[in-house]
Order: structure tokens, then sequence, then C-alpha cells
């Protein structure tokens, strides 16, 4: 095999490894791709959640606060039977 034909080997050689490595890069670019497209639609579906999460502590918090006013009215009512049980 003379110079030539060597050079001429390393060269094909050279661009096979070059087109290979192009096309892994597509491939990466394509698997980048569908990756920021799940993470941005996983990113909608979280906040999403997180409104409807939000919106159901409010209302567990509005509740709690309902139940302790509901208490404070019973005691307050057991009381006042107390006292007009006393009186009879």
């Amino acid at each position: 095999m003379n110079l030539e034909e060597r050079i001429i080997e390393l060269l094909a050689e050279y661009l096979k490894k070059g087109d290979q490595l192009s096309d892994r890069a597509d491939r990466t670019e394509r698997g980048i791709e569908i990756m920021s497209r799940a993470l941005a639609e996983n990113d909608v579906k979280f906040n999403v959640m997180n409104e409807k999460f939000n919106v159901v502590s409010q209302e567990i918090k509005q509740l709690r606060e309902d139940q302790g006013i509901v208490l404070k009215e019973l005691i307050s009512l057991s009381k006042r039977v107390a006292v007009v049980e006393e009186k009879r």
C-alpha cells in the first residue's frame, strides 16, 4: 500500500467517524428535545396540581376556622343550658 492509498484510507475513516459523531449528536439533540418537552409538560401538570392543592389547603383552613367558631358556640350554648337548668 502506497502513501496515497493510506491517506485516502485515513480520510475515509475520518469521514466515517465524523458522520457517526454527527448522527450521535443528532440523536442526542432529539433526545434532549423530547426530554425538554416532557419536562415542560410535567411542569404544567405540577403547576395545575399545586394550584389545586393550594385551593384545597385554603378550604381546609376555612373549615378549621369554621369548626372553631361552631365549637365556641356549642360551649356557649352548653353553659347557657347549664345556667337555665340550675334556675329550675
